[in-house]
Order: structure tokens, then sequence, then C-alpha cells
């Protein structure tokens, strides 16, 4: 396997392991938990902290049915739109959590679902892009994120092997 660099660090064969702190989503659209969750993947010693960048009304379709499993998931009446928005990261926040995972000594991952999630993480300096598994089949997004030049880990989970030697061809 060959070596490859995510930022000044060596990821592959022979090198220390580079381990991802994954915050997703799980801020609760609250600025202050999403820096603790930086913090604490610090002082945990990760290299890196991931969270995601996405906006709801691009994922989930606006609707006032929802499938009969969320009822004991979601609150009465909540929509699967209305969950993905409480999840949503607010664009305006990435610079603040970036600055914040560098003066912690990590680098500032997240995942890009759409073009534009991808030219912000771009414009912040991102070291390398993740792609998450359900992505793999959005060959434009990967092709977007392939130009930028920088590393691309991606989740391989739900997918056949099909599909990942598309998303890496």
């Amino acid at each position: 396997m060959d070596i490859v660099r995510i930022g000044d660090r060596p990821v592959g064969a022979g090198a220390p392991v580079y381990i991802i702190a994954e915050a997703g989503s799980n801020h609760d659209r609250d600025l202050d938990q999403a820096r603790r969750l930086i913090d604490v993947a610090a002082e945990a010693g990760a290299d890196a902290v991931k969270f995601q960048t996405f906006r709801a009304d691009a994922i989930v379709a606006e609707t006032p049915t929802r499938a009969q499993y969320l009822d004991d998931i979601l609150p009465a009446g909540q929509t699967m739109s209305e969950l993905f928005a409480q999840l949503e990261l607010p664009r305006e926040w990435h610079a603040t959590l970036a600055q914040h995972a560098t003066d912690r000594g990590l680098d500032f991952l997240s995942t890009p679902f759409d073009h534009e999630a991808v030219d912000l993480l771009d414009e912040l300096g991102v070291k390398a892009f993740k792609v998450a598994t359900y992505e793999l089949w959005h060959l434009p997004l990967i092709r977007d994120i392939a130009s930028r030049g920088k590393p691309i880990i991606c989740s391989t989970g739900m997918a056949d092997l099909a599909a990942v030697q598309d998303a890496v061809d």
C-alpha cells in the first residue's frame, strides 16, 4: 500500500495510525457543544475531528408523512426533514470550528454532501475529504472532490465492490 499524506502526516503501511474522531451531527446544533466535541477529540489523542456538511433541504424530502418505523425514534409529529434540520451544522460555524480544531492540534475534516459543501470545505483548507458510503454512487460529487487534489477517504460499509471500483475510477 502506498503512503498517503493528510497534511504533513503520512498515512498507510508503516505509518502511525491516523485517528479521526467522529463528531458527525452530534453537536445538537449548539456551537459550544461542537467546540466541546473538538476538545474531547484533542484530549483523547485524535489526529482529526470530522463533522458532516449538508443542507437538510437538499438530502431529505419535506413531507408531512413519515415511515411507521420512525414512530419509535422521532417525537410525535416531527418529520425527517425537521430532524435533519436540527442535525445540520450551520455553514457559518465551519470557519470557527476549523480554527478551534487547528488551535487544539487537530485536522478539521467534514463529509460534504453537495457541491457547495465541497467548495466551502476546500476554501477552509481541509487536508482531506471524507465520502459517506451512500455518496459512492454520486459520481459527479466524487469527481468534484477529486478535482481538488486532496486525499479522499471513502466509507464502503454498504457498498458492493462494483460501487467502490466506480468511485475509485
